[in-house]
């Protein structure tokens, strides 16, 4: 007689994976919800730092138009400068004038007066 010797090794008793795959799903779900929620914050601060761009600029933008508003401000009090260098020197002129007509109103005041009295002498 033959005997068939059926040396199946016996089934390993299996823990029940449902309670172990309810954790790994939950820690999976806590760790997408935390990427999902860092990424959300990442990308509202992103949204709030472009639209602050927007209005103010990069420091260095903000710098680049600080500069270029000094440089168009020292230009125009280059310009001011100018024109007030020309009218002190235009009113100088004007006081030389003045002063020249002074002398030559009295000058002929007096001429005048010298006139004056010849002629009242004579009448």
């Amino acid at each position: 007689m033959t005997y068939i010797v059926n040396n199946k090794p016996k089934e390993e008793a299996i823990e029940p994976i449902s309670a172990s795959l309810e954790e790994v799903a939950l820690s999976i779900n806590d760790e997408d919800i935390t990427k999902t929620q860092d990424e959300t914050a990442m990308l509202k601060n992103q949204k709030r730092d472009d639209i602050q761009n927007k209005f103010d600029g990069t420091y260095e933008d903000q710098l680049e138009r600080l500069n270029n508003r000094v440089k168009s401000l020292s230009a125009e009090l280059a310009t001011e400068k100018e024109k007030s260098q020309s009218l002190k020197r235009q009113c100088q002129s004007i006081k030389t004038d003045r002063d020249k007509l002074k002398q030559a109103m009295i000058k002929h005041v007096g001429y005048i007066s010298a006139i004056q009295e010849k002629y009242d002498k004579y009448s």
